[in-house]
C-alpha cells in the first residue's frame, strides 16, 4: 500500500491525502481533501474521490466481484473541546458481476435486484474523545455514533447504525489496558427487503476474531465453509 498526507497543503493549513492500497481480495484508490476551518467557528469541509475493487470469493465471503466508485463531501460541526457532529453525503456507483462459480442465490437476487446500482448514502456520526493521545494512548476514552442511510432515490434503500465505546486504562508505566465494545446493525427498507448482501457485517481474523480466518464469521452462501 502507498498512503501519503499533507496536513498543510502549500501552506493553506488544509489536509490532502492520497491512497493506494492493494491486497489480494480488493484494489483501493482514493483521494480526499480537507478544509478543518471553512468557518471561523471551527466548522471543517471535506470531499472525497474512491474507487474500490473487491473479489469476494478471495475474501472467503462468495463468488462475486464488485467494483465501486464513489465521491461526495462531508461537514463537521464542533459541539464543544471533546465533542463533534459530521455529517456527509456521497454519490456512489456499483457495478455486481458473478463469479466463476456463483451460488445459485447470487443471480436469483440479481434478477429482483438488477447488476448495476446508483446510490445516495447519507450518514450521520458524533464523537467523543478524552484520549491523552491520538496515537499509542494511555488514558481516556473514546465514543462513537454513526449512522447511514441510502435516501430515497437510490437504487437499493437502506440502512446502517454502530456504536462503538474504548477505554483506556495505565497500570504501570508500561503497562495500559483497552477495554473496547462495539455493535453495528443494517437492513433494508422501501422497495429493498434485506441489507444489500455486500454490505453485510463480517468478523473473523487476526484483527478481528483469531483463530477464525478473515470475513468466515457472518452470512454466508451454502457453497462456502464457515471455517
Amino acid at each position: 500500500g502507498f498512503n501519503l498526507q499533507e496536513q498543510n497543503f502549500l501552506g493553506t493549513g488544509n489536509t490532502v491525502s492520497i491512497g493506494i492500497n492493494k491486497n489480494i481480495y480488493s484494489e483501493q484508490y482514493n483521494l480526499s481533501f480537507l478544509d478543518p476551518f471553512a468557518t471561523k467557528d471551527g466548522v471543517s469541509l471535506g470531499y472525497n474521490l474512491l474507487y474500490k475493487k473487491t473479489d469476494g470469493n478471495a475474501a472467503n465471503i462468495s463468488n462475486y466481484l464488485t467494483d465501486v466508485i464513489s465521491g461526495g463531501f462531508n461537514l463537521g460541526f464542533p459541539i464543544n473541546e471533546n465533542q463533534r457532529f459530521t455529517i456527509g453525503l456521497d454519490i456512489k456507483h456499483t457495478t455486481l458481476k458473478k463469479g466463476q462459480f456463483a451460488p445459485p442465490e447470487l443471480p436469483v437476487w440479481i434478477a429482483e435486484n438488477g447488476d448495476t446500482f446508483l446510490n445516495f448514502p447519507f450518514a450521520v456520526g458524533w464523537v467523543r474523545d478524552t484520549l491523552d493521545k491520538p496515537i499509542f494512548p494511555t488514558e481516556g476514552s473514546q465514543q462513537r455514533l454513526s449512522g447511514l442511510v441510502a435516501i430515497p432515490g437510490s437504487d437499493l434503500t437502506y440502512y446502517k447504525i454502530s456504536a462503538k465505546d474504548q477505554h483506556y486504562f495505565s497500570l504501570a508505566k508500561d503497562l495500559v489496558v483497552k477495554v473496547m465494545g462495539s455493535a453495528a446493525y443494517g437492513d433494508g427498507y422501501g422497495g429493498t427487503e434485506t441489507l444489500p448482501f455486500f454490505d453485510n457485517y463480517f468478523a473473523g481474523g487476526v484483527n478481528s476474531v483469531r483463530g477464525w480466518r478473515d470475513n468466515t464469521l457472518g452470512p454466508r452462501d451454502h457453497c462456502k465453509p464457515l471455517v
